[in-house]
């Protein structure tokens, strides 16, 4: 899994975009995680897993029949609404129509030209990256709930993410604020060589990108319930 994260594709489109050295891409992804975690967050997470031992015997919240297949099902629904509203095209309504409200503020704004330049789109990438912040996170406790119901296995695993969610959530957050400020120089490069209509591709590319980040805990979380459910039935 390092590998992936080292070389993900979100860190090689922003290191294109800021023309930076590849060398801290492929940091090794332990010294990456020490970066990020101090002295009392180490505290809190070693707590936290001497805690998950006690997690023994039926789910508190009973055991719902879920599938893999169901959750694996609504996984993909949430990410690909998620990758409709990243690729979808922002331009001026129709006479009549109104834009959708994740469009609008960047919309209004670029159509009236009080701010030209790159801020209606910085809005509209903020806008979407709020957007794909609020429902991943939403998936991902939902992912957690459907764990919660499964074995003690998968009961510590969904515990053991949401201490890693909340510990980690500050610093991710800052990161990713990161983007826009990135992309805007993208946006100047391209306008002083007259081709501002490659920026929207390159705008889409980087926040799919990022959208694969936001979902990467969560797949590691379909995954599990997926090999859980296969052992049990091979054992059956």
């Amino acid at each position: 899994m390092a590998g992936h994260i080292g070389q993900s594709t979100l860190v090689r489109l922003l290191a294109d975009v800021a023309a930076a050295q590849g060398d801290a891409s492929r940091q090794d992804f332990a010294e990456k995680l020490s970066q990020w975690l101090g002295a009392l967050d180490a505290v809190t997470l070693h707590a936290a897993h001497q805690s998950l031992k006690s997690v023994q015997g039926d789910s508190p919240l009973g055991a719902p029949p879920h599938t893999p297949q169901a959750l694996e099902a609504h996984f993909h629904r949430v990410r690909t609404a998620l990758e409709a509203a990243v690729c979808a095209p922002v331009r001026m309504p129709d006479k009549g129509q109104s834009p959708s409200r994740l469009l609008r503020a960047a919309v209004l704004r670029e159509g009236e030209g009080d701010e030209p330049g790159f801020a209606p789109h910085r809005q509209h990438c903020q806008e979407l990256q709020r957007h794909m912040g609020l429902k991943v996170a939403a998936l991902r406790a939902q992912v957690r709930q459907v764990l919660s119901h499964g074995g003690p296995p998968l009961r510590q695993l969904a515990e053991l993410d949401a201490v890693w969610e909340h510990m980690l959530a500050a610093r991710e957050q800052r990161l990713l604020a990161a983007v826009p400020v990135l992309l805007e120089r993208r946006f100047e490069q391209l306008c002083r060589v007259g081709q501002p209509e490659r920026y929207a591709p390159a705008q889409q590319a980087v926040l799919l990108a990022e959208l694969g980040v936001r979902l990467q805990p969560v797949v590691g979380l379909v995954e599990a319930f997926g090999q859980h459910a296969r052992s049990v039935d091979t054992h059956d």
